[in-house]
């Protein structure tokens, strides 16, 4: 993740994507859920492209971005971990 320099506040947003691949055996609804693990705290969205996959192997982008968030709050001693992705996948047409 780098700071976010679109943003009003680009010292404190930071957004990052990845592409990677994955496999399902079913046609799954994917999205994506960030979760805060640190006193940075944040306000956290992510995304996933495409949403709807499978089965088989499909290549997708996962993007996240955190608003508010404080890294001096986060202890020295390596690259700062602010937070969590989840990566779930859902058969397609069913509910969360």
């Amino acid at each position: 993740m780098t700071p976010d320099f679109d943003a009003p506040d680009p010292a404190h947003t930071y957004a990052g994507c990845v592409t990677t691949l994955i496999e399902l055996n079913f046609r799954a609804r994917l999205s994506v859920v960030v979760t805060p693990t640190s006193p940075s705290y944040g306000v956290w969205s992510g995304s996933v492209v495409p949403d709807v996959v499978g089965p088989g192997e499909a290549q997708v982008e996962i993007c996240i971005r955190g608003q508010n968030v404080h890294l001096p709050a986060v202890s020295s001693g390596g690259p700062p971990v602010v937070a969590t992705v989840t990566l779930r996948a859902a058969p397609a047409g069913e509910p969360w």
